[in-house]
């Protein structure tokens, strides 16, 4: 009950839990239940100042030997308590840290809660820092997230009944992530270890937690996954939330309005969505973020349906998290500006912004609106006062610190560092560079600061700062960005050397430059060495990847690729290039998997449906071959070739001429039939075309309209002119004149043969036309 009450911030059962404490004395520590009181009321200070608390956190630096010291000789019942203590001090030390980085307002610390003071360098060091990554300058009291990380993180040997523990484990380590430049992939692979352990005490324990945990830890699970950029199993995460928390949900259309002139009723995407489990956490806050109401000249606030509409019933808060995090999976999983997209999105917020009474899924609410606003000439105005607002939110006194931290975990919800650098991105976006810039120098991003001028193609100006910069502090950032301004690669390799052969961004451009000069060996080279450091990057296995099929080296062209996909399942070309190594490995069957995949994500990729049909027919699948002949049509109309379909033709005709009647040889029959419908329509003036069509007919034991092809055909080699008739184009004439013959002798008794008699004739009268010169 304790953790339940700790993972959700409900301090009312908190409060039940300690009132019950005389009967509960036999089963948990008194102080365990103080501590949880501190936290879920938001008072992080009192916490780290409670005399459990002040025996660790001087030792900080060292918690591990003080930690291992103090539980080494305990049996496990005292273990897991003074365990769960140690955690305990390390969430008052998580949150306060998230309190002044991300929700606000400003929280005093007593000089002597972490003696002593950090260099940048130190700081670097003890948060984990392996491709490059630093921590941005910016962010407040950083030596909170090192007490938290070194006692949540330390490898405790608890029972698995204190699953909280890895689950606050993830929490610290996410928001470690947030605090570095780059993404860490030891950080990565700790975060999935932590998660499969709570998922094996789920499973072993399906009635001992209730559904909105298991909810929370889904939606936790997602945007983790979501901030990976690992689509498809952030999306899977969220469906099994969704079951989890038995959200009941609805996306359908209703007639309304969008707009203030709009005479006529069209239809809207509405979202109905009900919970159908209740939230004892749900709360009701007075102070609500301030949402920016500038009117707009045209565009209604929200859809304005013709007929009320049953939105559904409350949502309690896991459920509103989830809605919001449906969100961020919609806007991953489709096109930036895709229409539909953009209307399910607001349709989504639309549903939520009914109830966020809760005060950080309200300020998430305003934020993703303001998102897709600013991507809008008409509203881009209101959303950047709205992310302004934002900001400015956090040196409010109200509400209280206690209702801001509600849920903060559970939404994709920037610090605010980051929410003013998207601020000035977008300030910079539509031309506001002025302001962009004194955001940047506030938040002392120095590289956004530069980019800014390189994207306003003031490159001299950009230079100098960047110069400017490194004679006040050399940093491999700085030197990368200068070595791009000049294109001067040894600036690289100083970023390289400066930084102790740790920061990989300076061998993935020393890579990218060797690949423009296409020498792939040097480029492979530096390439490996970037993603040995940081594997985390798509793009790099692609170039990597490239270069190892320029090179030939099939196997290692696979490697890579496969690792490109397996962070990157949208990226086609990937696909498609990992088709072709496998190809040249000999594996058919793996690399036409691989190209399917592929033209999931490039549809209009005539190149790719070509190669899937030739792959295709390696591996034996008629249908997949009939589909892409089709789509090649669509794409590139009659300029197909004809040869293709009569090779799938001349395969199903050989099949019919040996009498093999089984469904599948009448199904390909019929796909084929289609196909050569229509190609003859697509090429009607080709004469291969209806001869084709004839022979299929002729082992379909369709004579008559194997005749009508013949005759076509016929008349389209008489066209010919005689000047550009050639003896080959005459015999093709003749063979198929006596094709027609024989069809008309096998017809003679229902049918006439005086036309094709006649035909005959005028065909030798003409033969002395195309031939009477020569031998």
């Amino acid at each position: 009950s304790v953790q339940a009450a700790l993972l959700l911030q409900d301090s009312v059962r908190v409060a039940e839990l300690k009132e019950k404490l005389p009967e509960l004395t036999h089963e948990i520590d008194e102080e365990i239940l103080s501590l949880a009181g501190l936290i879920t009321d938001a008072e992080y200070v009192q916490a780290m100042q409670s005399s459990f608390a002040r025996e660790i956190l001087p030792h900080y630096l060292d918690a591990s030997s003080v930690i291992e010291k103090s539980l080494g000789s305990l049996k496990q019942n005292e273990y897991d308590q003074c365990a769960f203590k140690y955690a305990l001090v390390g969430v008052a030390c998580l949150s306060a840290f998230v309190q002044l980085n991300w929700t606000g307002p400003n929280l005093p610390l007593p000089d002597d809660l972490l003696p002593g003071e950090l260099t940048a360098d130190e700081i670097n060091d003890k948060l984990f820092v392996e491709g490059g990554e630093t921590v941005y300058e910016i962010i407040r009291q950083p030596k909170l997230l090192i007490a938290a990380r070194s006692l949540l993180c330390y490898p405790y040997a608890t029972s698995p009944s204190l699953f909280s523990m890895p689950w606050w484990a993830v929490r610290c380590l996410r928001v470690q992530q947030t605090t570095l430049t780059d993404f860490a992939p030891s950080l990565k692979m700790a975060i999935v270890r932590h998660i499969h352990s709570i998922e094996e005490f789920f499973h072993n324990n399906l009635s001992g937690v209730s559904k909105l945990l298991k909810g929370s830890l889904y939606v936790e699970k997602g945007l983790f996954y979501y901030s990976y950029r690992e689509t498809s199993k952030a999306i899977e995460a969220f469906s099994i939330a969704k079951h989890m928390t038995g959200l009941d949900l609805e996306i359908s259309g209703a007639l309304g309005k969008r707009t203030k002139f709009q005479t006529k009723d069209t239809s809207q995407l509405i979202v109905r969505a009900s919970s159908t489990t209740e939230d004892s956490a749900q709360q009701d806050v007075k102070t609500q973020p301030k949402q920016v109401d500038q009117e707009h000249e045209l565009l209604l606030k929200a859809p304005l349906f013709v007929e009320e509409q049953n939105h559904g019933k409350s949502l309690s808060l896991v459920d509103q998290t989830l809605m919001l995090a449906l969100l961020c999976a919609i806007k991953a999983s489709n096109p930036q500006k895709d229409p539909l997209a953009v209307e399910e999105r607001l349709a989504f917020l639309h549903r939520v912004g009914l109830e966020s009474q809760n005060w950080m899924v309200h300020s998430a609410f305003l934020l993703y609106k303001a998102q897709i606003e600013s991507e809008s000439l008409k509203t881009f105005d209101r959303a950047l006062l709205q992310i302004q607002s934002l900001c400015d939110q956090y040196d409010d006194v109200e509400p209280s610190p206690k209702d801001r931290m509600k849920c903060i975990y559970s939404l994709n919800y920037p610090p605010r560092h980051l929410l003013r650098r998207e601020l000035g991105q977008r300030y910079l976006k539509f031309g506001v560079a002025a302001s962009a810039r004194d955001i940047f120098i506030d938040l002392h991003m120095w590289e956004d600061l530069i980019r800014s001028y390189i994207i306003l193609q003031e490159t001299e100006k950009a230079i100098t700062i960047a110069k400017e910069r490194i004679e006040i502090k050399q940093t491999p950032e700085l030197w990368c960005l200068l070595g791009e301004l000049e294109k001067n690669e040894d600036h690289f390799t100083t970023a390289w050397e400066i930084s102790g052969k740790r920061f990989a961004q300076a061998q993935r451009l020393l890579g990218k430059a060797h690949l423009r000069r296409g020498e792939h060996d040097d480029a492979i080279k530096c390439f490996r060495l970037s993603l040995a450091l940081n594997p985390l990057y798509p793009g790099i296995w692609f170039s990597v990847g490239c270069c190892y099929l320029q090179t030939q080296r099939w196997e290692e062209a696979a490697k890579a690729f496969t690792s490109c996909v397996q962070q990157e399942p949208e990226d086609g070309e990937a696909w498609s290039n990992l088709s072709t190594a496998l190809q040249q490995l000999g594996k058919p069957f793996e690399s036409f998997s691989a190209i399917k995949e592929g033209l999931k994500q490039l549809q209009e990729s005539w190149k790719l449906w070509e190669n899937a049909f030739l792959l295709s027919l390696e591996v034996g699948d008629f249908s997949f071959a009939v589909k892409a002949i089709n789509r090649l049509m669509d794409l590139k109309r009659s300029d197909v070739k004809f040869a293709w379909v009569k090779l799938l033709a001349s395969y199903v005709t050989k099949n019919l001429e040996k009498g093999d009647d089984t469904r599948t040889v009448k199904f390909q029959t019929a796909q084929i039939e289609q196909l050569l419908d229509r190609t003859s329509n697509l090429m009607v003036s080709t004469p291969e075309v209806w001869e084709t069509y004839a022979i299929l007919h002729m082992a379909c034991g369709d004579i008559e309209k194997a005749l009508d092809c013949r005759q076509k055909q016929v008349r389209l080699l008489s066209k010919i002119d005689a000047a550009d008739m050639k003896p080959e184009d005459f015999e093709l004439l003749v063979a198929a004149e006596i094709q027609v013959g024989e069809l008309h002798n096998q017809i003679s008794i229902r049918k006439p043969i005086h036309a094709f008699v006649l035909h005959l004739r005028s065909l030798l009268r003409k033969l002395e036309d195309y031939f009477g010169a020569s031998e």
